[in-house]
């Protein structure tokens, strides 16, 4: 995106924005060298104030505080311009690779394409109930419409704000449950701390944390009303007195395909609600039989409902192409009832619409079957998410007594590798995590160094002073094992 440089600022000096496939906006703000004292505090109360998360952070060798929280570029400058941290005329430079392909877009984004698609078939639909002149095919289509504008909608997502917090909070509970010291001014307890919110934007919250689940119990809703036109006006309806053996048959033929359509879309779209999307524990051996199916499915429900989704439109082409060869043929015989002439002609002037509902609703069935839901056990919107989470992790450690830290990074990366947290294999979440580790000892927004010190002396981990009377009784068992000769380090994993 976008490098802002104020070399004239006495407090903060550059501003990188960052956005992912998704549209998930970041910041990356780095403190001056000279800052003045007590500065780093105000700024990070200044940016808890605006309600936005404030991780310590490094990118490119800079120790900076990774900033999220906000919607545009213009809201977090000019909560910083407020506050006179920057000053007023920056080097603004454009980064070209924050330029991605259309398939990168796509891929994130699919779910919201797929809306798009969905949006002009179920337009296609409603109108083909209206020309039939049945009210649950027309309802049938605007609950259609309703789901894929809620993809189009709320489909992009950048959920990374919520899964940040609910990470933070996760390992906010750990911490308490393990006895971990938790200072006041960590990250961790900022953007861990539960939020009052008034009932709208928890209604917002939630069609954007669960477009998926909204869309598809939309689609299950349609599905029923098909289904119920179906038995209704074909299956179960008394034949007119004008009907031929042939058309009475084709009839029924047309209404059972569509009653099983209709069932095929409730299936379906219960999976796909209803099915939590669970990350693969890398640590853990594929399964295989039934339970690898299942595990298959929970891996990403969207695409097993999908091809439901596909079976149930395949199901719409074949009774779309029997009815109109009916109509044809009834419209072609000299001495065609008046009356059955009539219902033909209506239903040709209604099939081309859902001809249209057929051919978007693959297009957009298929966009479907390549997305995530975006949330759910060890899944996260893109990857910049898990590194937030380990540097919300990494913080803490830095902050509790240096003789107990490889202990703890041992710990914490089992915890934060397991399925439900971040899905990472058990040495990769441990390894992230002492990187990060060692990278939060120099940064001023970790350790608050009030001024500017010597590198040598920047780079030298603050001591951390905890009273021995006042160390939780875990910590205390880990410094008397630590100072035994040829002990090993053993921690509480319950």
């Amino acid at each position: 995106m976008s490098i802002y440089a104020y070399k004239d600022s006495k407090i903060i000096d550059e501003v990188t924005f960052r956005k992912t496939a998704n549209g998930a906006l970041r910041a990356y703000v780095h403190a001056c060298p000279d800052i003045g004292k007590g500065k780093v505090e105000e700024v990070l109360q200044a940016f808890k104030g605006a309600d936005i998360e404030a991780i310590p952070f490094t990118v490119d060798n800079k120790a900076v505080v990774e900033v999220r929280g906000f919607k545009r570029e213009s809201q977090l400058l000019g909560l910083l311009g407020k506050n006179n941290f920057i000053s007023d005329t920056p080097e603004i430079t454009k980064e070209p690779a924050d330029h991605m392909s259309w398939g990168d877009v796509l891929r994130k984004r699919s779910i919201q394409a797929s809306g798009v698609a969905m949006m002009v078939a179920d337009t296609g639909y409603a109108i083909y109930g209206m020309k039939s002149k049945h009210w649950e095919d027309t309802l049938a289509g605007l609950m259609y419409l309703g789901g894929s504008i809620n993809f189009t909608a709320f489909g992009k997502n950048d959920q990374s704000a919520f899964q940040i917090r609910e990470g933070a909070q996760v390992i906010l509970d750990h911490a308490r449950a393990k006895g971990y010291n938790i200072p006041e001014d960590t990250a961790l307890s900022t953007v861990g701390a539960v939020r009052k919110e008034s009932a709208l934007r928890k209604v917002h919250n939630f069609f954007e944390q669960h477009p998926s689940e909204i869309g598809n119990m939309a689609y299950v809703t349609a599905g029923a009303l098909i289904a119920k036109s179906a038995m209704h006006h074909r299956v179960l309806s008394p034949p007119r007195a004008e009907m031929t053996p042939k058309e009475i048959s084709d009839m029924r033929k047309g209404g059972i395909g569509d009653t099983v359509l209709g069932s095929t879309t409730i299936t379906s779209g219960l999976i796909a609600s209803l099915v939590k999307e669970k990350a693969r524990d890398p640590d853990a051996p594929r399964q295989h039989g039934l339970s690898g199916i299942a595990e298959w499915i929970q891996e990403k429900p969207l695409r097993m409902a999908s091809y439901g989704y596909i079976g149930s439109t395949l199901c719409h082409a074949y009774t779309t192409f029997t009815e109109t060869m009916a109509a044809k043929r009834l419209i072609a015989k000299p001495n065609a009832p008046a009356k059955e002439l009539a219902l033909a002609k209506e239903h040709l002037g209604a099939i081309p619409y859902r001809v249209v509902f057929v051919a978007m609703s693959l297009i957009g069935e298929a966009l479907l079957s390549i997305s995530s839901k975006g949330h759910g056990e060890g899944v996260v919107s893109d990857n910049t998410v898990d590194t937030s989470i380990v540097a919300i992790a990494a913080e803490l450690i830095i902050k509790q007594p240096k003789h107990m830290q490889e202990g703890l990074i041992q710990e914490m990366g089992k915890f934060l590798g397991q399925p439900e947290v971040l899905a990472l294999k058990d040495e990769e979440a441990i390894k992230r995590l002492r990187h990060q580790v060692e990278e939060m000892r120099c940064n001023p927004w970790a350790t608050k160094i009030p001024e500017a010190a010597p590198e040598a002396e920047k780079r030298k981990p603050a001591p951390v002073v905890v009273a021995k009377d006042a160390m939780p009784a875990w910590q205390a068992k880990v410094a008397t094992v630590e100072k035994a000769p040829g002990a090993t380090l053993a921690l509480p994993l319950h």
